[in-house]
């Protein structure tokens, strides 16, 4: 057996906890092969993660770096696309637009992609036009609100830069395994889905972080218009909730993440919730400290809601007042700023039993 295993910005091309359980996950089947298609900003990145034997391919895909130009296409197929994608954006500009609506809109694309070049077509002039042309005050009442009205031209070309990014994984080559295992939702699953329609291949989702939540905290981060941010963010709900509907199982790690996901569209029936596991052999036993001790241990970043335990645990001083708080991990490049927010939180609350440990 072959399984393709769809990474997006993590194994093998960076550390972390999604790629280490990549990583045990392929050494723990140890008869059975891998391929690793992996979704990179650049082809340039290199490989970070010691590849276990099974692992017979890693295929970088990137989704920022110079397009692969594909073959033009006629009027007739042109207008296929533009009819396709004028469908996609009125499910944006529909808050009240339903996930069972985005499969096909999805899959319309995906054979415009068999035949054509579509990201050529994504970054097109006719595309542009046909967000403007809709995505304006009164173009289409009853639909948008006032947050996804454009505030200039900046506006619509940042929109269809992303869409075009985001559509080009439905033009990759098919994985060639047995069945497609992603290991987030989003792009991989994109990936999978592709595959699933073009061959019949099964699909599993694995969340460890649920993509969409990651997706509303890391928008906050971006430069992007208010507009820009709710139309991309619509996309995100609307991709994440069509991949829920369309995996043949779904492994989310936590009762958390698996709440997220029934919330956005997934069947009940196919999800099986499969916790992280830690062998406690690795682990030596210590004695109970004399007071009580709160341990969280992962890398400082807005994504794990430090800034909300440390308020939590300013309540649970108040009532446990000798309790204390130490939190374990390394602040990835990029995250001092957040780091020294903790702080500055943690002095404002003058908690000197809490401490961050790991730089």
């Amino acid at each position: 057996m072959k399984i393709s295993l769809i990474t997006e910005g993590t194994y093998p091309h960076s550390r972390g906890g999604v790629s280490v359980w990549c990583d045990q996950i392929i050494r723990g089947m140890p008869d059975v092969e891998f391929e690793v298609e992996a979704l990179v900003a650049s082809a340039a990145q290199p490989v970070a993660c010691g590849l276990p034997p099974n692992v017979r391919e890693v295929k970088a895909r990137a989704l920022w770096g110079p397009p692969e130009r594909g073959r033009r296409d006629g009027r007739s197929g042109r207008q296929q696309f533009i009819d396709a994608y004028e469908r996609l954006i009125e499910l944006l500009l529909d808050p009240s637009a339903q996930p069972h609506d985005m499969p096909g809109v999805l899959r319309a694309l995906c054979r415009y992609a068999d035949r054509a070049d579509l990201g050529a077509a994504a970054r097109s002039e006719a595309a542009a036009t046909a967000l403007a042309r809709q995505w304006r005050p009164g173009a289409a009442t009853g639909r948008t609100v006032a947050a996804t009205t454009p505030k200039n031209l900046s506006d619509v070309v940042a929109v269809c830069t992303h869409l075009e990014h985001s559509l080009r994984t439905l033009a990759l080559p098919c994985p060639s395994g047995d069945l497609c295992h992603t290991a987030a939702n989003g792009l991989g699953a994109l990936v999978a889905m592709a595959a699933k329609w073009r061959t019949g291949k099964p699909f599993i989702l694995t969340e460890h972080g649920v993509y969409l939540r990651e997706g509303y905290l890391g928008y906050r981060r971006q430069g992007f218009s208010q507009p820009v941010r709710t139309l991309l963010l619509r996309f995100l709900r609307l991709l994440t909730s069509a991949a829920y509907l369309e995996a043949d199982a779904i492994a989310p790690s936590t009762l958390y993440n698996a709440r997220w996901e029934r919330q956005n569209g997934a069947d009940v029936s196919r999800i099986k919730v499969i916790p992280n596991g830690v062998d406690p052999e690795q682990f030596p036993v210590a004695a109970d400290p004399p007071e009580p001790v709160m341990s969280w241990v992962g890398r400082v970043d807005p994504l794990k809601g430090l800034e909300t335990l440390i308020n939590a645990f300013a309540e649970v001083r108040e009532t446990i007042p000798h309790a204390r708080l130490r939190m374990f991990g390394a602040t990835p490049p990029g995250d001092e700023r957040y780091r020294d927010r903790c702080l500055d939180l943690i002095d404002q609350h003058a908690m000197n039993a809490v401490s961050i440990v790991g730089d």
